[in-house]
């Protein structure tokens, strides 16, 4: 399953790097892409459950940016 999170406020390339990076050692998750002009990460789950994605996506990007509004779009 293609799941798009929409990641609002998120303004340091860098951190974007990072995050991509942290999201793609998920062990369900695969063709992690983070575009940093639009603020999305676009993933391949599989079959798991998107919501619970969305919910670790958002503990990992507060690690960095607790102000960054995660959402899935």
């Amino acid at each position: 399953m293609k799941v798009i999170v929409k990641m609002d406020g998120l303004d340091c390339a860098h951190c974007a790097g990072m995050i991509e990076e942290e999201i793609g050692k998920l062990p369900y998750a695969s063709n992690v892409v983070f575009n940093f002009v639009l603020c999305k990460l676009t993933c391949e789950i599989g079959e798991n459950d998107p919501e619970m994605f969305v919910q670790t996506c958002s503990k990992i990007v507060h690690r960095y940016h607790p102000e960054v509004r995660v959402r899935r779009i």
